[in-house]
């Protein structure tokens, strides 16, 4: 029989930490009652009950008596929106002052005011802030005020986590420093209209040791853009855009030379935006800015482009990739790929399909197979199955030898698309014969795999 005694103590505590994270207090007591030596191991750390979840069921008198166990130790404080109710007033009235314990906090900017920024910035290591744009600057200003005493502010902050949900810049700006590793803007609250990409580039510029970085829903109020030197951020690993207008004028002005996971979505509902001036929707400056220099991310292994390519940019695309010699993983959702393939372009490649199939796919400058180490390729546009038997074959690992002196790409052992509604049966057996994996992708075979 197994003896629960020869796993560590820690173990145990750091397993109660994450289920505590996930489902929130009420998984502590159940455990309690499992066995004595895990109701002393609750019992006696304080840690697990310093995890506090405020919501619209919560009662006063059990989060007092969760926060009186919780003690002096670090605290995780989840409360999405103000709560109005009397009864918790009390409880939420502990919680601020305990603010000088906080490591971890999701908070609306409502509750945020009642604290001060000088007792939180030595010990608060990850914020998700979300609420109005409306806060006065008095609000504002009083939060962050220094003390008297301006030894708290001679070291910098512990802030290494920033996620923010419709908050105004005036909220954002002071957050930000050289401390910041992870940056999460979401900007979509409606009435935030003075979003310039002055401010996006600010922002940067401030968290400029950023290693994960996403911009989701950021609305810039303009597209226009003084001159500004472009914002270096060399630690950045990993950048999501989601939803973002401008993308190519705001990305054509950041350079990233470390990044390794690009991801870019667009959504439909934005392009109306752009009726007067369509060009602005266009990713092909930003392809060619990131194609030079400075700006040419080398170590990028994951690239994700989903709805948001314009018919002229696949060619521009396909001379990027030429210059990403370490792309591994390749997933292009756009019917834009389809019409490029219709241009038929005597001067420049348009077809992605017949690029990544061909030995010379990555053109006369760089030369040779485009995108040589990609192993994983997801693609859904309107195509057929026979058009991804050619790829397969030449770079599936079955292909007949070849005469010419070009060196052989990496094995791509992995296509994922929408098969089913793009071919018979007979052509999705030869495909899935010349590759390690194929996956389909159709929402029949999505729902049967969920099954």
């Amino acid at each position: 029989m197994f003896d629960h005694t020869q796993i560590p103590l820690d173990v145990f505590v750091a397993v109660f930490e994450i289920g505590t994270l996930t489902w929130g207090v009420r998984y502590l007591p159940p455990l309690c009652i499992v066995c004595r030596a895990w109701n002393d191991i609750i019992l006696s750390n304080p840690r697990l009950w310093g995890i506090v979840t405020v919501t619209k069921d919560s009662t006063g008198e059990d989060l007092e008596t969760h926060i009186a166990k919780a003690k002096a130790s670090p605290l995780t404080i989840f409360i999405r929106s103000p709560s109005q109710k009397k009864a918790l007033q009390r409880a939420i009235g502990a919680l601020i002052g305990l603010s000088h314990n906080w490591v971890s906090a999701d908070v609306p900017v409502q509750l945020l005011t009642r604290c001060r920024w000088p007792n939180l910035r030595g010990t608060l290591e990850s914020l998700r802030l979300s609420g109005s744009s409306r806060i006065s600057d008095s609000n504002v200003d009083a939060f962050f005020a220094p003390e008297q005493d301006q030894s708290t502010f001679s070291a910098p902050p512990r802030l290494r986590s920033l996620a923010v949900d419709g908050v105004h810049k005036a909220w954002i700006t002071p957050l930000l420093s050289s401390s910041i590793t992870y940056l999460e803007l979401n900007l979509r609250d409606s009435n935030i209209q003075t979003q310039q990409l002055s401010d996006t580039l600010d922002y940067l510029t401030r968290a400029s040791e950023v290693v994960i970085l996403k911009l989701n829903n950021v609305q810039h109020y303009s597209h226009s853009l003084a001159s500004h030197h472009p914002v270096c951020l060399p630690k950045l690993l990993t950048l999501g855009v989601d939803r973002v207008l401008y993308p190519s004028t705001l990305l054509s002005q950041i350079s990233a030379p470390s990044l390794q996971t690009l991801t870019i979505r667009g959504q439909a509902e934005l392009l109306w935006k752009y009726l007067s001036q369509p060009e602005l929707n266009f990713l092909g400056p930003f392809f060619a800015q990131w194609s030079q220099g400075i700006f040419l991310p080398t170590q990028l292994h994951t690239l994700e482009l989903v709805d948001c390519l314009q018919v002229s940019d696949v060619a521009l695309l396909i001379r990027w990739l030429a210059r990403l010699p370490s792309l591994v993983r390749l997933i292009l959702i756009d019917d834009s790929i389809a019409r490029a393939r219709e241009l038929r372009s005597s001067s420049e490649e348009t077809n992605i399909l017949a690029a990544l199939a061909s030995p010379e796919g990555a053109g006369p400058v760089v030369g040779g197979w485009l995108c040589p180490m990609l192993m994983q390729f997801c693609f859904s546009t309107d195509f057929q199955v026979t058009d991804l038997i050619p790829l397969a074959r030449a770079r599936g690992g079955v292909a007949t030898p070849s005469l010419t002196t070009v060196i052989r790409p990496g094995r791509l052992r992995v296509i994922e698309a929408p098969l089913c509604p793009s071919g018979t049966t007979e052509d999705i057996r030869v495909l899935a014969n010349l590759m390690d994996q194929v996956r389909c992708t159709c929402v029949e075979c999505q729902f049967h795999r969920i099954l």
